[in-house]
Formats: structure tokens, C-alpha cells, sequence
């Protein structure tokens, strides 16, 4: 365990397990996890700064200052927003085997060059589709519109502000560091490894903005205080001003956790990243 005043990241974290079964490796402070699709939050963080900063907004048609994204219909292309990327109410299909797939020298720019052959899956912004594309392909117009890479964009304006200084934007660099945890899933009540080859770990760095971030339980710390201590002006810009029916009603999926755990939760909305629910009776974001 770690419990220190010194360091205000690492007051409520606790390390133990392996992060390596082959090679008999623990975790400890510095070890790496994959964070997933809560990457797509620090994407909206990021965004919603640089929208502001360039005088959009979350409804701005992309297509009035990005020519280059085209979809399957005219509709689509013309009015497609960030808000709508990012809020998964484009309603194409999710095609994840794009990327999941290979090559590993597959580009985002190639990717915003070949979404126009994504099809339907229900009418334009009828429904919640989520996909993992749209954050990729928004996430690196984002990076465009600033000038930068969105590896620097997030250091610029999480990482660094935040002291996240062992949070790397990619497996890829976390491999580099060497303590990075290796996925496992269950088969036959036993762990096995859930990638043989390295290199299908390094397709999440593919659909970066979506996904790819890797961080330690400490820095992680960092991350929740400031949403809760120092967000009030980000929520209310990607929620509160326009309203939570603006994103995907995702039709109150709700029920007991188990039953050891009987806690009655609910996932009503999402929108740019975040789920409005319920937590025993209590209204949360997260």
C-alpha cells in the first residue's frame, strides 16, 4: 500500500496483484494500465478547449472548417458536428475490425480518408451507435484545427497541468517504460494471455483519441481530484449549457451489481464521453 502526504496522487491508492503472470512481475506505483475508452474523456477535455479557443462549438458543422471529412450521404457530410461524433449519433456502423485488424502502419489520416464507406445502421442522429472511429477521426480533426498532435494536445493540457508525469498517451510508449500490464482474460477458469503477439496490443494506438491512454493508479488520482475539485467550468460547458437530452438516451439500463453488492445504479444519458445515471437514487456522472 501507499499512504503519504507528500504526494497528494497517492493518498488513496493501494497496489497488488501481477502484472505479468509469465513472468511472475507485481504491480507497484509505476505500473502502467490500459485506461480504455475513458481516453475519450480526456479527448472531449481537449476539445472543448480548443473549440473555444477557435472561436466553434460543439454544433458547428465540421464541414465549415474541415472539407475533407466526407460520409455515406450528403446529409451527413454537410451537418455532421463534434457533438455528434463524439456523442455517438452518426448511427454508422461500428466497424472496429478497421482498425483491430491491422496494418499497424494504418493512419488517421487514412481513416478520415476511407469513412465514407462506414454505412447506415439507423437514421442520422435517431439513436446511440456507439463508435470508436468517430472519436479517432474527431479527435485527430481537433488536432489539426490546433496545430498539434493530439499526443501533444493532452500532455499540453491534462498531463502536464495535472502532474500526470508517468500517464503516457500510447501502449506504445508505455511499452517503452517496460512496466505496463499485460491483458489476461479467463477461459476454463484459468488466465490466459489475451494477445500472443505485441503487435495487437499496438492496435489500440491506431484509434488513439479513443482509447489508448495508459496511466498509474497514482496519477489516476490526480485525474479524479480535478474532476472533482476543479471541473465546475468543463461540465458546464459540455453539459449543463445545452442540456444532457442534446447527447444519446440510452434507455435507463439499470439493476442490482450482484448479490453481495445489491446497489441499485442506472445509465440514463451519454453524451461527449460521460453517462448521466443514477447511484441510489443519486443523480452522478460518470
Amino acid at each position: 500500500g501507499e499512504n503519504t502526504r507528500k504526494d497528494p496522487g497517492a493518498n488513496f491508492t493501494y497496489f497488488s496483484g501481477k502484472r505479468n503472470l509469465a513472468e511472475n512481475l507485481t504491480v507497484d506505483g509505476e505500473t502502467l494500465f490500459g485506461i480504455g475508452s475513458t481516453s475519450k474523456a480526456f479527448t472531449t477535455i481537449v476539445a472543448n478547449k480548443v473549440l473555444k479557443e477557435k472561436g466553434y462549438s460543439w454544433d458547428t458543422p465540421i464541414k465549415e472548417f474541415y472539407s475533407d471529412l466526407v460520409f455515406v450521404d450528403q446529409q451527413r457530410t454537410d451537418e455532421v458536428t463534434f457533438r455528434d461524433l463524439f456523442g455517438h449519433r452518426t448511427c454508422l456502423t461500428r466497424a472496429d475490425s478497421v482498425w483491430t485488424s491491422g496494418p499497424t502502419n494504418f493512419t488517421l489520416d487514412m481513416l478520415i480518408k476511407k469513412i465514407r464507406h462506414l454505412d447506415e445502421v439507423c437514421p442520422f442522429r435517431s439513436k446511440l451507435v456507439y463508435n470508436n472511429l468517430m472519436y479517432a477521426i474527431g479527435g485527430q480533426i481537433i488536432a489539426d484545427l490546433a496545430g498539434k498532435t493530439w499526443k501533444e494536445l493532452i500532455k499540453e493540457h491534462i498531463f502536464d497541468p495535472l502532474g500526470m508525469t508517468a500517464t503516457r498517451a500510447t501502449f506504445r510508449e508505455g511499452l517503452e517504460l517496460g512496466n505496463v500490464l499485460v491483458g489476461y482474460t479467463v477461459y476454463d477458469d484459468e488466465f490466459v494471455r489475451r494477445n500472443s503477439d505485441i503487435n495487437a496490443d499496438l492496435l489500440i494506438d491506431l484509434v488513439r483519441p479513443a482509447g489508448s491512454i495508459h496511466s498509474t493508479a497514482s496519477d489516476m488520482v490526480r485525474y479524479l481530484r480535478y474532476l472533482l475539485q476543479d471541473s465546475d467550468e468543463l461540465f458546464d460547458d459540455l453539459f449543463w449549457k445545452n442540456g444532457f437530452e442534446i447527447g444519446g438516451w440510452m434507455g435507463s439500463v439499470s439493476g442490482e451489481i450482484t448479490e453481495r453488492l445489491p446497489i441499485n445504479v442506472s445509465s440514463d444519458y451519454y453524451t461527449l464521453s460521460w453517462i448521466l445515471g443514477h447511484y441510489e437514487g443519486e443523480e452522478t456522472i460518470f
